[in-house]
């Protein structure tokens, strides 16, 4: 006869609720630091689309190396208490991060009209959906 672990069994089912993940050190300074990186890109992208408007790409770009600079100091700061994943996780958000950054310095070196179709297309696939998952997460 077999045994049956009765807590595993009973999560299974859906008669009780696992608890949430634990907040890692770090993760509210992360979030703010990127809540801000991606206002800043949004209103970016819609000074880029009006003509009366004076796109702050330095704005945007520093507020785009203060998250950089605050999710590799987390990430070092709590490396001992992260697990792989969180790891992993840190290191793709640092990689958005800069491609957000040359994104922004491509438009900033470009034309308005280069910078429009950038910001419509590119800007929002490879960069603002990402920080939003990540700001949302």
């Amino acid at each position: 006869m077999s045994k049956i672990f009765i807590p595993a069994f009973v999560a299974l089912t859906g008669c009780a609720t696992l608890p949430a993940a634990a907040p890692q050190p770090g993760d509210a300074e992360i979030r703010l630091a990127l809540s801000a990186a991606e206002a800043s890109l949004r209103q970016l992208v819609l000074d880029v689309r009006d003509d009366a408007a004076v796109p702050d790409y330095a704005g945007s770009l520093a507020r785009l190396d203060e998250a950089r600079v605050t999710v590799a100091t987390q990430a070092v700061l709590g490396a001992a208490t992260y697990g792989a994943v969180r790891t992993a996780e840190r290191a793709l958000l640092g990689v958005t991060l800069k491609v957000c950054a040359d994104g922004v310095e491509k438009m900033a070196a470009g034309g308005r009209a280069d910078a429009q179709g950038y910001a419509q297309g590119q800007l929002g696939f490879s960069c603002l959906v990402p920080l939003s998952l990540f700001a949302v997460r």
